[in-house]
């Protein structure tokens, strides 16, 4: 590690810019994997991103009072981890949503034309709006489909209404309860 004490200011500079957004972009796919329970993904992104932290975090308060530049540039990394992160993660889109559709006229044939594009368990059912009967048309799939679903549904509906939330947990069957059980029921104790 001996190299690192031979680079310039400007050098050391590049390098905390670099792994500030390395660091950073992994701290929000890690957040990511959190809050989608997915505990071996979060633990290993989190490793990294703390060992990249310390990395360039020792550099910096190492080497500090040779330049301001160092602290601009471990700045800019952090700013530009969060754009560079959100791109990255929108790129995987991980996880699962779940689609919700409202059609006017074109109920049996959006159910017909999503089935044939790939699109998986699918519901349909009637119902009421202001202007009438309508058919909802709900759906589960992977999120990195979403485009391609909307897309075949809105050529069969041009004015088709939906809306798209991320999905947390789902089973088969089981009707999940609206409070915690077991071990976790002692905090919501009263």
């Amino acid at each position: 590690m001996s190299w690192i004490l031979e680079l310039s200011p400007i050098q050391l500079g590049m390098l905390i810019f670099c792994l500030r957004i390395v660091d950073v972009s992994i701290g929000t796919l890690r957040t990511l994997a959190v809050v989608n329970g997915r505990i071996p993904l979060s633990v290993c992104l989190g490793f990294f991103e703390v060992l990249l932290w310390v990395f360039g975090v020792s550099q910096l308060f190492s080497r500090i009072t040779e330049s301001p530049y160092l602290i601009i540039a471990y700045a800019a990394g952090f700013a530009t981890g969060n754009a560079v992160g959100i791109t990255f993660e929108r790129t995987l889109a991980m996880g699962m949503v779940v689609v919700r559709m409202v059609s006017t006229n074109y109920g049996s044939e959006m159910m017909t034309a999503l089935t044939n594009s790939g699109a998986e368990r699918i519901t349909t059912f009637a119902g009421h709006n202001e202007r009438g009967v309508v058919t909802l048309v709900y759906m589960i799939a992977p999120r990195r489909r979403v485009g391609q679903i909307t897309r075949h549904a809105r050529l069969v509906d041009p004015g088709l209404f939906y809306t798209i939330e991320p999905l947390r947990q789902w089973g088969s069957g089981d009707i999940p309860l609206p409070h915690a059980t077991g071990w976790r029921s002692i905090f919501k104790y009263k």
